[in-house]
């Protein structure tokens, strides 16, 4: 490890900046930036701690068979951390002088505080190791407070290897050597299977365009370990193994996780190359936001790119975040293609708001700047003037859900049932109603809308369907009860998503609904 050849670790990184071609002026002001952003600090406690764990570690193994790990450990959180100054100093939005990336020392910030804490996590568990060693020996030495008092205890432990004392320790009782060879090949089959569980989980990363780092480095490892294990004393074999693969299975846990969601990062990514296709579509017809359509390409050049390559928990952690961005941005652009759905062409559009700070915050700042448009269509212009508007917008959800209570529970109301709504808005409110396509409006009446003809044709198919089954089941043994009681529900779910306006989630749904039942239709068809 790099740092840890150096005094001053911070020197030995500056040092690898002046070897991959930048200046110290940009080094020094890099320093300087750091500094000021409270960032060196952090930075500095965890180039000391990694360097002090690369020089007792070792000693910890060579005394005790523990501790290479937390070695290979930390120098992998070293690299992680090379690898965040590094892209800062390359970073002109972060080294310029003004208007500088706040949410880039936020989010560097925070991941130097998650690199302290996992070293500080390597420094209890090294402590840990050497403590369990010496009440396994049954020594007589104050369990360790610290990780710096290990070089002391390792001193005191290769003097008592020499004493007869502790050669009484290690006495045991040697078990007949065709025993000890059952139980060394038992050993070594155990974790050969553990490898090849983690050799699979590779394959499949691999196919994702996916490689974890900390994944490889343990399946590099592996003839290292089963050649430690075939050579490690009877005794501590048992104790040896379980190390292992205590920490072959931590592997396995964080590997998963990194599949479920890179399989996220890819479905999302796409889902969203989609719906910037629609969205376009819906955009061309509004001229005001003809200059607005030129960002929509460029969304999505920030996210992710395959290949990924993944260093260490931190990286899973940080994807894991930009997954919930892409699942909030796709959120959003949903709702600006369902709101486009119903503004009116000639609707007067308040672009003075749209922000262009970042992707989500232009997405939101659209949305609601055709929702406004949406919901105001129709008031008199004098309301943008004063405060009504804004505490009507406030209100009309509260409005809309009451409405559609009192139709569910009535099938009809009048408009004087409305009382809860000032006389002069009802007729704004309804016809936001109506152009979401909940009610219908009849002179003083008002009803529920009725439902689609695509929607009116499914839900016969269904009843038909759940006829036959109900009929003839034992003659159908393919067919899942549950499964269709599931299609019934599903549907229900669509006309209450349809009632409430979500009309891209309705048809959605719609779509994969149909599927299912022509399916079911077919397998009846055959039957018969």
């Amino acid at each position: 490890m790099d740092c840890m050849e150096s005094e001053n670790p911070w020197e030995a990184l500056r040092a690898s900046l002046l070897e991959a071609g930048y200046g110290l002026d940009k080094i020094d002001k890099l320093e300087s930036l750091m500094k000021k952003d409270e960032l060196f600090p952090l930075l500095e406690k965890i180039l000391e701690k990694v360097k002090k764990l690369g020089e007792i570690s070792p000693e910890v193994e060579k005394e005790i068979g523990s501790g290479e790990d937390i070695s290979n450990r930390a120098n992998l959180l070293f690299q992680s951390v090379k690898g965040i100054v590094t892209s800062l100093i390359g970073d002109p939005a972060y080294m310029r002088p003004f208007l500088r990336d706040k949410g880039k020392i936020k989010e560097v910030r925070r991941i130097l505080e998650v690199t302290l804490e996992e070293v500080n996590s390597l420094e209890r568990e090294l402590v840990t190791k050497v403590n369990a060693y010496i009440r396994e020996k049954g020594l007589d030495i104050e369990e360790l407070r610290s990780y710096e008092e290990i070089p002391a205890a390792l001193s005191f432990l290769r003097i008592l290897k020499k004493s007869e004392i502790h050669k009484e320790v290690q006495e045991q009782k040697v078990e007949p050597k065709e025993e000890q060879r059952k139980i060394k090949e038992e050993a070594i089959s155990s974790l050969n299977e553990a490898f090849e569980k983690l050799r699979s989980i590779e394959e499949e990363l691999d196919l994702m365009g996916v490689r974890y780092e900390r994944l490889s480095h343990y399946l590099e490892l592996r003839e290292r370990f089963i050649e430690r294990l075939q050579e490690v004393e009877e005794g501590i074999l048992q104790k040896y193994l379980k190390n292992i693969t205590s920490r072959l299975a931590e592997v396995e846990n964080d590997s998963k996780k990194l599949i479920q969601i890179s399989q996220k990062l890819i479905d999302l990514k796409a889902s969203i190359e989609e719906m910037k296709g629609d969205l376009l579509e819906r955009m061309e017809g509004i001229a005001e936001l003809r200059r607005f359509k030129e960002i929509i390409p460029y969304i999505g050049l920030d996210f992710p790119k395959i290949p990924l390559l993944i260093r260490s928990r931190i990286h899973i952690e940080s994807l894991r975040r930009e997954v919930e961005r892409l699942n909030r941005i796709s959120s959003l652009i949903k709702s600006v293609i369902d709101e486009l759905e119903y503004i009116p062409k000639d609707a007067k559009l308040d672009l003075s708001k749209i922000s262009l700070d970042s992707t989500e915050s232009f997405l939101d700042s659209l949305n609601n700047c055709l929702r406004a448009s949406r919901l105001s269509y129709g008031m008199p212009e004098t309301v943008g003037y004063t405060g009504v508007m804004s505490e009507i917008l406030e209100l009309y959800p509260k409005w809309r859900e009451k409405i559609i209570s009192l139709l569910r529970e009535r099938g009809e109301i009048s408009l004087q049932d409305l009382k809860f709504i000032p006389g002069s808005w009802r007729p704004w409110v309804l016809r936001n109603l109506a152009d979401e396509g909940i009610v219908v409006v009849n002179e003083d009446k008002v009803a529920m809308r009725i439902i689609p003809e695509d929607m009116r044709k499914l839900e016969m198919e269904i009843e038909v369907i759940e006829d036959m089954v109900s009929d003839l089941g034992v003659m159908l043994p393919n067919l899942d009860d549950m499964g269709i009681k599931r299609i019934r529900e599903d549907f229900e779910r669509a006309k209450s998503l349809f009632m409430m306006g979500r009309i891209s989630e309705y048809r959605e749904l719609i779509s994969q609904l149909k599927s299912r039942v022509n399916e079911v239709k077919m397998q009846l068809g055959a039957k018969g």
